[in-house]
């Protein structure tokens, strides 16, 4: 049987803006159908296609997300041994949380995420009550990786750095040869252009988060020299990234959505939506 899926809805929300990215999806090919900002209290149903898959972000605050590194013992199951390393460190009975891990490169190491079940139920309902019942979901930070992974121009080398800036929220996720090893939620929130000094010092602050999180991972085995910065989000633009760059001394670059990927006629720069396209390939 051929199972032709149709339309795909990535649901990001951020304050009160919803991005949608829609995917058509067949047999062998996938294309951008749209992307598209809402504002949440405009959010209609009848928006939606009835019977289309849709998947929704789960902010980075409100999971926790680890990564593990197993015994080198090859009689063991690495992903049931991952799921059991990861259950006893979290702060809560395990049954609480809907958990994953990924295995990274092929190596005994895993990043393992746990969803909090009533905060994910909690927007479970949000959805359907506004939309449709979720087909799934997935971290914000593991959907950017996936949305630059599978539908941006590739650029760098074997580690970069996706750094994600919305109004209210900011996060760092690292990535090794299309594998995310790292993760991080930063609590910061980037200040108005017009204030230059308090905008950058606010850059300083994430550039040092940068360095820092990359020495950890590259305590962790990973050592290959960050070799780019991808910024993205609701204030990423060309003169942001380039003074990010300049204190960072890292080439730090906007995504480019493929071309072949995007609709006739349009083009976009992928800054924003990127969270969304990644939600669109949850089940692929």
């Amino acid at each position: 049987m051929v199972n032709l899926r149709g339309k795909i809805y990535g649901l990001d929300l951020y304050d009160d803006t919803l991005r949608v990215a829609t995917l058509i999806a067949a047999p062998g090919t996938i294309s951008i159908d749209s992307l598209s900002e809402i504002p949440f209290n405009q959010l209609r149903r009848e928006f939606f296609d009835s019977g289309a898959e849709l998947y929704f972000s789960v902010p980075d605050d409100e999971a926790v997300v680890r990564r593990l590194r197993l015994p080198d013992d090859l009689t063991l199951d690495p992903e049931k041994l991952a799921l059991f390393e990861f259950a006893a460190c979290l702060p809560e009975d395990s049954l609480n949380y809907y958990l994953e891990t990924y295995r990274i490169n092929g190596e005994r190491r895993h990043l393992a995420v746990a969803y909090h079940r009533s905060l994910v139920q909690r927007r479970i309902e949000q959805w359907e009550n506004l939309i449709a019942r979720p087909s799934g979901f997935r971290l914000r930070s593991l959907a950017l990786a996936e949305g630059y992974r599978r539908f941006c121009r590739r650029d760098g080398g074997e580690v970069i750095c996706l750094i994600n800036i919305d109004s209210s929220q900011t996060f760092l996720v690292f990535v090794n040869h299309d594998a995310v090893v790292s993760t991080v939620a930063l609590n910061l929130q980037l200040p108005d252009e017009a204030d230059s000094i308090a905008l950058k010092s606010a850059l300083i602050d994430i550039a040092a988060s940068v360095r820092y999180q990359n020495a950890l991972i590259f305590n962790d085995g990973f050592t290959a020299p960050l070799s780019l910065a991808v910024l993205s989000g609701q204030r990423a633009n060309l003169s942001l990234s380039q003074e990010l760059a300049s204190i960072l001394r890292t080439n730090v670059v906007l995504p480019t959505i493929l071309n072949n990927l995007l609709p006739e006629n349009q083009t976009v720069s992928g800054c924003q939506f990127l969270v969304s396209l990644g939600l669109t390939t949850v089940s692929a």
